[in-house]
């Protein structure tokens, strides 16, 4: 099979996998080279809690639309597994349960007037203690995640797949 993507998608936020810098993070930490990443690289980042209600957030500007903010997640092992996703301040997931492969876990939102806000990971309600690793964090118009769009300093755009068929 091929994966054919249609549209033009374009990451917002600024370092997809560089926490430690344009990202702020509030009652906790990460840690570089935690893990081997879907990538096949020991680029995978290790998120914990310092504090209660940990957040691992950056700032955006929003227009009116539909958008899906994503994240590959796995356990670290600590049993401190739940998180959730979040973007345009208060839109945030269900809690999800990271698991010990690799999973892309994605939440849709919808803006209804432009405005800046933050975007990111979230401690899960009920609890205030996680440990995670965490690669390729991304935020996107659209109602679904597309392929992972890494950026490095600016925001990044993948041109459409044009799919051709002769006569």
């Amino acid at each position: 099979g091929i994966l054919h993507e249609s549209e033009a998608r374009t990451n917002l936020f600024l370092r997809s996998n560089q926490f430690d810098t344009t990202w702020t993070l509030m009652r906790s930490s990460v840690n570089a080279a935690a893990g081997t990443s879907p990538s096949g690289l020991s680029d995978a980042w290790r998120w914990t809690n310092t504090s209660t209600t940990p957040l691992l957030f950056q700032s955006n500007s929003y227009v009116v639309g539909e958008y899906t903010v994503s994240a590959w997640v796995k356990s670290n092992g600590a049993g401190k597994d739940e998180f959730r996703l979040w973007g345009e301040n208060n839109k945030t997931s269900p809690n999800f349960t990271a698991t010990s492969e690799w999973v892309r876990y994605s939440y849709t939102f919808t803006v209804t007037s432009a405005t800046s806000g933050n975007g990111g990971l979230a401690y899960a309600l009920g609890t205030d203690d996680v440990d995670i690793l965490v690669y390729g964090l991304q935020l996107e118009a659209g109602s679904t995640p597309s392929s992972y769009i890494p950026t490095s300093g600016s925001t990044a755009t993948r041109a459409a797949d044009l799919l051709t068929v002769p006569a």
